[in-house]
């Protein structure tokens, strides 16, 4: 009976470090951060003299709270989030940097960077890591060219990704909320009047779909 109890005990243990090891951080020195199960939170922050975003991410080892810049890490699994790197051969994005995995399918992954208040950085690649559609889109233009290029990131998505439901569902409540917009920055204002309804005729709503980039699993 002690010898199965041990065991019991052993296996036991070992199933909790396992698990608990199953949200980490790589960062861009390739150091591997286990962080503790359900720890982690994250938060965007913009200027108003600049239009760079910096992402936070915050967790804890063992209770110590903790804290790394997105463009830090290499490399991520926490809570509902992916990141992995990735360095691609266009003008606008010149040096390798972190993305979000928003979904994988059939060998397509869609991934995402916010990396300013202006633009978000969008992608479907291959196995190879290759682009196959750019999605990225300009985060205060809704008509002419960019409604045609908002349209058409839309249709995209459900082409590579129409199998994931969750991410469809997800798609669909951009597309089709109508809501009340409130804004405190005064970038933003001069941009968009406060407090305005957002009707979302011309996918307004896309770019929130994108800055909250859930990792969620097809079938």
């Amino acid at each position: 009976m002690t010898k199965i109890k041990f065991l019991f005990i052993l296996f036991l243990f070992c199933s909790i470090q396992l698990y608990s090891q199953s949200e980490y951080i790589i960062d861009i020195k390739g150091n591997k951060i286990i962080i503790d199960e359900g720890s982690s939170q994250m938060t965007s922050v913009g200027s108003e003299k600049t239009p760079k975003v910096t992402t936070t991410i915050f967790y804890t080892i063992k209770g110590k709270k903790e804290t790394i810049d997105l463009l830090d890490i290499k490399e991520a699994s926490y809570g509902s989030y992916r990141i992995n790197t990735f360095k691609f051969d266009l003008e606008y994005v010149d040096k390798e940097l972190p993305y979000f995995t928003l979904a994988e399918h059939n060998g397509f992954r869609l991934i995402s960077l916010h990396k300013t208040k202006i633009n978000s950085f969008s992608f479907i690649i291959d196995s190879n890591n290759k682009i196959i559609e750019d999605l990225s889109l300009k985060s205060y233009k809704y008509k002419g060219d960019e409604l045609e290029n908002r349209a058409r990131v839309d249709s995209k998505i459900r082409e590579y990704f129409g199998n994931c439901e969750e991410l469809i569902r997800r798609l669909d409540r951009y597309k089709y909320n109508n809501s009340v917009m409130t804004f405190k920055s005064k970038f933003v204002q001069k941009m968009r009047k406060p407090n305005e309804v957002s009707k979302n005729e011309n996918y307004e709503n896309l770019n929130l779909f994108f800055n909250n980039p859930l990792f969620q699993q097809c079938q």
